[in-house]
């Protein structure tokens, strides 16, 4: 026996090389379907606090909803700096790391995608049942709690431009350790132009100070936050494409 190929499968010429990172999304959805369990207690019971004191007058979910992106951002970028290096170093190419290490990206924000509007519906239930106002902070592509495909929308779109940061900034900090901080600022602006939505979004001021998409048109955003997905890619393939293999 052949030992050099124990392990390997050659592709057959002209077919894909790259493997669709099933357990490593299987594993990162499920830790992500269990913190949307806290996630929307914690929710609903800030609503119901809110109600003993005061009035609930809007969502507390178009507050919350603010964190969501930075988590999809880093463990995006968690897998590129971990999982790509990982990989590349038990033999794979770079390139069908970094392309696996993208389809985690687009269908991890799908999932993540799908607890919002989750979390949109079941806020939606235990408002009707408190008959609490349901309005909506800030511009959505949506207008109420069950417009389910354009909170999908919303929401997938700019957790891929979020992603795409995140990988980008991962990448930055694995290679160029200490200076892959220089990488926050490309990626900060690459999240508030289509990435981030108006309204009360957290840690604000620090992209205070960048420009903001605004807009209810879902061909503008869509157009918007898939351009801003693809330059966070092709901002972080030249750092991958050549990247050397460190010992940690």
């Amino acid at each position: 026996m052949n030992t050099s190929t124990v392990g390997t499968r050659r592709p057959v010429s002209g077919g894909r090389t790259w493997r669709f990172p099933r357990l490593i999304i299987g594993d990162h959805v499920a830790l992500a379907a269990l913190l949307w369990l806290g996630f929307m207690v914690t929710v609903i019971g800030v609503a119901v606090g809110t109600a003993y004191f005061n009035e609930v007058t809007e969502s507390v979910l178009g507050y919350a909803s603010t964190f969501v992106p930075w988590y999809v951002a880093f463990m995006s970028g968690y897998i590129v700096y971990q999982y790509v290096p990982l990989s590349i170093a038990h033999g794979r190419i770079r390139r069908d790391s970094a392309v696996e290490a993208v389809v985690f990206m687009i269908v991890f924000a799908a999932a993540v995608a799908l607890l919002m509007v989750a979390s949109y519906l079941v806020e939606y239930v235990v408002y009707e049942l408190a008959d609490w106002p349901r309005d909506l902070a800030g511009t959505h592509l949506f207008s109420s709690h069950t417009d389910v495909l354009a909170i999908f929308w919303e929401y997938w779109l700019t957790f891929l431009v979020w992603a795409s940061a995140g990988g980008f900034a991962g990448a930055a900090f694995y290679r160029y350790d200490a200076g892959g901080w220089l990488a926050l600022i490309p990626a900060g602006a690459l999240v508030s132009l289509a990435g981030m939505r108006s309204g009360p979004t957290f840690m604000g001021f620090i992209f205070r100070w960048l420009p903001s998409l605004e807009t209810t048109s879902i061909a503008v955003f869509t157009v918007v936050a898939i351009a801003g997905f693809a330059i966070g890619l092709a901002i972080t393939w030249p750092i991958l494409r050549d990247v050397p293999i460190h010992k940690r």
